[in-house]
């Protein structure tokens, strides 16, 4: 009996949202959740982010803490660092009588101006500050 080959057929659809490296269209086959249009503007995104220094990651949180704290710090703020790890939140910041608890995270610049970061919920914050390395910027959002 001979075997019948069936052939599976893909939708392909455009995205709305812009490759994260060179801004061109994205071509859905199968996921929905595509960032990139092509394997090679992922891979150079990836060597992008590699062009930081090889440092280990709580290194890289640390310099993003200190950062914000220097900006915060220049803007009047009295700034003060969490001692543990694993505290409710990275920095507290009062001026007057407003109090800021602030979580720091280390983001990157995307394509489009917006930056991605890490969204794990800090229960405990009223903020976040995001720090782009690759710019220099620090976004602050509130919660």
């Amino acid at each position: 009996m001979p075997r019948i080959k069936l052939r599976r057929t893909i939708e392909t659809t455009i995205s709305d949202k812009p490759c994260g490296y060179c801004g061109g269209p994205i071509t859905l086959r199968g996921s929905q959740y595509k960032k990139f249009c092509t394997q090679k503007c992922r891979y150079l995104h990836l060597k992008k982010l590699k062009g930081r220094p090889d440092l280990p990651t709580g290194t890289t949180g640390a310099i993003a803490e200190l950062v914000v704290a220097a900006d915060l710090l220049k803007n009047g703020w009295s700034v003060f660092r969490s001692v543990s790890p694993h505290a409710f939140c990275d920095l507290v910041a009062c001026k007057e009588s407003v109090t800021r608890k602030i979580e720091v995270r280390t983001g990157s610049a995307l394509f489009d101006g917006s930056a991605s970061y890490s969204k794990k919920i800090a229960e405990h914050a009223t903020e976040f500050a995001i720090y782009i390395p690759e710019t220099g910027a620090i976004l602050y959002i509130g919660k």
